[in-house]
């Protein structure tokens, strides 16, 4: 008897939820019909094209990132730069330290005083002989054919008197050798004037002015050596890393400081080959970083990287992203933990229902349309369709109907499904729309052709 007793408890057991579903259900319905329409708030099926995604983990990193080291050797006098300060990149760049300048110095000052006497030589080339110079060597010439035609005179009269026998020979070859002096120094005066009036050569002139130029690129050589001693940053950024200290001796190719930009930064992301072909350069992409008040932001597919890693067989991808600073405190700092919803797959077009219109719990999801209802205030009848979650958009899911579980039933574009108040419907209740949510999801809103991607949660 006990046996039977347990048998029956054991059987009503599986039997009494049964039995009070179908009561409950009819109470429901006879407490629907005395209290009126509840009352839900809902929102339109949208049909969109979409593409599903993956969230990937990844870790933001500079755009740009250098060690900055020393052109040369020299002492540091000034280091002007503490860990975590931000620098400024100017036209000539941001000063991080100076080195010890005395002695490049000296040499720029005595080669610049060769400088100047080459160049001052090659000009006095260049602008040719003076007027002053020509007249010179025009009264110069004048006097030595003057004193040339004398000697002709001088030397004839001696000339004659040695034939006659009035003179020496040794008179004779005197006269005749200031003849000859005077000959030759009219001739050099008529040169030296031709080239006081023709002005330098040509050959001449390049050739003073080939040796400035090499001395001025020597004293060009040591001020761009003197640069060096001023240590700059290239970019703007923040400093990481100090390696120096003032008083301390560097040597050629020593560190100075570590400088990383963080205006824009990017989020480095490894993608699996078989989906790395669905993700496009250019491309927006939402960017969640859970260490910020704010932690969605918008991204752009920056650099896709075309070699894998040989051991994973992925491929790093950058998306950029846009910085802001609180306090001189850049927001998003380097290293922090991203996720990055990428697209996986191909688009396609599918019905997106809110993620809170899903009613959990029985042997399908399913939703509640509204029969009869098309906007605020109206009355209409909910009614229950089993469905299939898709992937997910933003707040959203696409779905398609369960035509296993309710075969004929179908979604259309624009019908209404209740978001809030679901959990308190059962059966086939009137209801009326007090609210309407128009919301749709965030890339499908903005820039449809870009940001259609989905979010699906890596396993």
């Amino acid at each position: 008897m006990s046996r039977v007793f347990v048998l029956f408890q054991n059987q009503f057991r599986f039997l009494l939820p049964l039995l009070m579903t179908g009561c409950f259900c009819i109470f429901s319905s006879t407490l629907f019909a005395q209290r009126g329409p509840a009352p839900v708030t809902a929102a339109p099926i949208l049909f969109e094209n979409v593409q599903s995604s993956q969230s990937f983990v990844g870790t933001v990193v500079p755009t740009r990132q250098a060690i900055i080291g020393s052109a040369v050797d020299g002492r540091v006098i000034e280091f002007k730069v503490n860990e975590g300060d931000r620098v400024e990149a100017d036209g000539n760049g941001a000063v991080l330290a100076q080195l010890l300048t005395a002695t490049v110095q000296l040499e720029i000052d005595a080669e610049k005083q060769e400088y100047e006497a080459l160049n001052h030589e090659w000009k006095k080339l260049e602008n040719g002989t003076r007027k002053e110079e020509i007249d010179q060597a025009l009264a110069l010439k004048d006097a030595a054919l003057a004193a040339e035609v004398f000697a002709v005179s001088e030397f004839d009269r001696t000339n004659q008197l040695y034939k006659r026998g009035a003179i020496t020979s040794r008179e004779y070859d005197e006269a005749k050798y200031k003849l000859a002096l005077a000959v030759n120094n009219a001739k050099e005066r008529v040169d030296a004037h031709k080239l006081a009036v023709n002005g330098p050569r040509e050959e001449d002139k390049e050739i003073a002015k080939a040796r400035m130029l090499m001395q001025k690129a020597v004293v060009e050589k040591l001020e761009d050596q003197k640069k060096k001693y001023t240590i700059r940053s290239k970019f703007a950024g923040y400093v990481v890393q100090e390696f120096t200290e003032a008083g301390a001796w560097l040597n050629r190719g020593d560190p100075i400081a570590e400088v990383v930009a963080l205006d824009e930064v990017d989020i480095l992301v490894n993608v699996l080959e078989s989906q790395i072909r669905h993700v496009m350069k250019g491309a927006l992409v939402r960017v969640e970083i859970p260490s910020l008040n704010n932690p969605v932001i918008d991204g752009t597919v920056a650099l896709i990287v075309p070699q894998a890693d040989y051991k994973t067989r992925t491929f790093p991808v950058k998306i950029r992203v846009q910085n802001t600073t609180e306090k001189g405190v850049p927001t998003i700092k380097a290293g922090m933990l991203a996720r990055v919803a990428l697209p996986t797959g191909i688009k396609h077009d599918s019905y997106l229902i809110p993620k809170d219109a899903i009613v959990l719990g029985g042997r399908t999801p399913a939703v509640f349309v509204i029969d009869g209802a098309k906007k605020k205030g109206d009355e209409g009848t909910a009614r229950l369709i089993p469905i299939k979650i898709g992937i997910a958009v933003d707040t959203f899911v696409s779905v398609e109907v369960d035509h296993l579980a309710a075969p004929g039933a179908k979604l259309e574009k624009g019908t209404l499904v209740v978001t809030r108040g679901n959990e308190r419907l059962i059966g086939s209740p009137p209801v009326i729309v007090t609210e309407i949510d128009v919301t749709k999801p965030k890339g499908i809103a903005d820039s449809p052709r870009q940001d259609k991607s989905v979010s699906q949660s890596a396993k």
